[in-house]
């Protein structure tokens, strides 16, 4: 990665993320991240305290970037499972795999990548 992510990464990330996709894992989808995002965005507009969900995010993937991931994380884990396309069910060639990622680990890769 090479520099430390900003808080306009991460925004950045969040924007590209798109909704209505299934949680990985750790049972969260984009919409957490972004509803508490806007709820933080919404209450500094109003001038209330608020959580920053993405200063936390950052720190995070900073921490990473330097120490690397914890032993026994969950953080790039996924699940691979077969969606079906057409035709047979009981034939394994009418299904592909796909991936579920936890979508802090996707925010992180989108926001790296929407950097390079």
């Amino acid at each position: 990665m090479g520099k430390k992510l900003l808080l306009e990464d991460i925004d950045d990330a969040l924007k590209l993320s798109a909704n209505d996709k299934a949680p990985s894992l750790d049972g969260i989808c984009d919409e957490i991240w972004k509803l508490l995002h806007a709820h933080y965005k919404n209450a500094w507009a109003h001038q209330k305290p608020a959580f920053i969900i993405v200063q936390t995010l950052i720190w995070v993937y900073n921490d990473i970037e330097t120490h690397g991931m914890a032993r026994n994380t969950r953080f790039s884990e996924s699940w691979m499972c077969p969606l079906y396309l057409k035709n047979d069910q009981s034939q394994m060639a009418n299904y592909h795999p796909i991936s579920l990622l936890n979508t802090d680990y996707k925010v992180m890769t989108k926001a790296v990548l929407v950097d390079l």
